[in-house]
């Protein structure tokens, strides 16, 4: 019977207590709707960033009775590109599974890209609010990093009624489309080609850097120095503010910004909860849908870089699960210990869960030493992982370029 972590129990008996002192409690809203599961198969999918073109150079489609799929990926940003467009960019890829017989694996990017608003009700905000000001200081922009660090649409407040009714709108909008294809293709055994539905990237609470605000893009990257916190718009729609904060604190015997990350956390839970749910109430199987964060927590506080104490995108392992989805994780180097991920999310009833990232060590030279790691990962419970999508300098890139890669992937099927 696998065990929490000291770590992660003990993050979990902190939230609760919490909770139950009204400081901050999670509340993962209920359906009245049924949310379907899979009844033809739960197999293992290997995706690729990559048009299916591509992967017919390499590998062959399997049929629906394989218990193991390779298949290709496409990301939609959520939140910024027209309903209309994404609409037509669905349907596409949806319509290339079918004709091609690979699994399709829909990543639906709602942290990189948001649609522009100057609304303090909508945006996150830097701080509590002031002098009986009704808003705090608005967050103005954000930095992501790409091949170049590049300023983007300010973070949302998860709490806003708007900002939560707008996504609603969306994933309405998309969701029926994913649940009336698989519908169909459940009716001719090939519900195998929807390898999932990822929500989110790397879910949390966007730390904003004050010394970016003036940089144009490309320019150097922010410096950790300058960290300036959001996340007080949210707080504040809890009912949240200064002295409540300090209050918990010395009641509890934690440091205020303690009890903030903890409010925090279970935010954004409820706003991951709000986004997977509303793609299972239009019919998509829990088992297709994942939420997407990083596995930091599963290592022990002293292994977490000194760069990371405060990054708003390391959650507690919990925060990762609900209801409605099985948790997802993007396995970068040195960002997770395997056995502790697994063990955690299996005691939080989630023994099934997806690598939404995955890097190769550097020191897996070899197609051979590449298979034990992809073996590995799945091992321990994974029914999906996704190549083609590192980014650090300590990774070796995951390529179909790369024979090492392929002679892995060709393995990894054969077995």
């Amino acid at each position: 019977m696998p065990r929490f972590s000291v770590r992660t129990k003990l993050a979990i008996i902190v939230f609760a207590v919490i909770s139950a002192a009204a400081v901050g409690a999670l509340v993962e809203r209920p359906t009245d709707r049924p949310i379907p599961t899979m009844s033809l198969g739960d197999p293992d999918y290997l995706v690729f960033l990559a048009p299916p073109d591509a992967l017919a150079e390499e590998f062959a489609p399997h049929g629906p009775a394989s218990k193991r799929h390779v298949g290709f990926g496409i990301t939609l940003y959520t939140l910024s590109t027209p309903i209309e467009l994404m609409k037509s960019e669905l349907v596409a890829a949806l319509d290339k599974a079918e004709a091609t017989r690979y699994p399709v694996l829909i990543q639906l990017d709602d942290w990189n890209y948001m649609f522009r608003s100057t609304d303090p009700e909508i945006l996150e905000w830097t701080a509590f609010p002031e002098d009986g000001s009704e808003f705090g200081p608005v967050a103005t922009s954000r930095w992501i990093y790409t091949d170049e660090w590049t300023e983007i649409a300010p973070p949302p407040n998860y709490e806003s009624p708007a900002f939560r009714a707008e996504v609603v709108r969306r994933l309405g909008t998309l969701g029926p489309i994913i649940a009336e294809r698989l519908a169909e293709w459940r009716k001719r055994g090939d519900t195998h080609l929807l390898a999932g539905v990822v929500c989110g990237w790397k879910s949390g609470i966007y730390t904003l850097t004050e010394g970016a605000l003036s940089r144009p893009a490309g320019s150097v990257a922010p410096d950790e120095t300058d960290t300036v916190r959001t996340g007080y718009a949210a707080l504040s729609a809890r009912g949240h503010d200064p002295e409540s904060i300090g209050e918990a604190a010395r009641k509890y015997d934690r440091s205020e910004q303690e009890i903030i990350d903890e409010i925090l956390a279970g935010i954004v839970r409820d706003y991951t909860a709000l986004f997977t749910r509303t793609l299972a109430e239009t019919g998509i199987p829990r088992e297709r849908i994942y939420t997407n964060f990083t596995p930091w927590h599963s290592l022990p506080a002293e292994d977490i870089p000194h760069r990371l104490h405060g990054d708003g995108q390391v959650q507690p392992l919990w925060a990762s699960t609900n209801s409605f989805s099985r948790p997802g994780m993007v396995l970068a180097n040195g960002s997770y210990h395997l056995d502790t991920l697994a063990s955690d999310l299996a005691t939080l009833g989630h023994e099934q869960w997806a690598a939404t990232g995955v890097e190769l060590p550097a020191d897996a030279t070899s197609s051979g030493a590449a298979l034990a790691h992809l073996t590995g990962i799945y091992d321990k419970g994974a029914k999906l992982a996704c190549l083609g999508d590192a980014v650090s300098p300590s990774a070796t890139l995951v390529s179909l370029s790369d024979p090492r890669t392929v002679d892995a992937v060709q393995q990894w099927l054969a077995e």
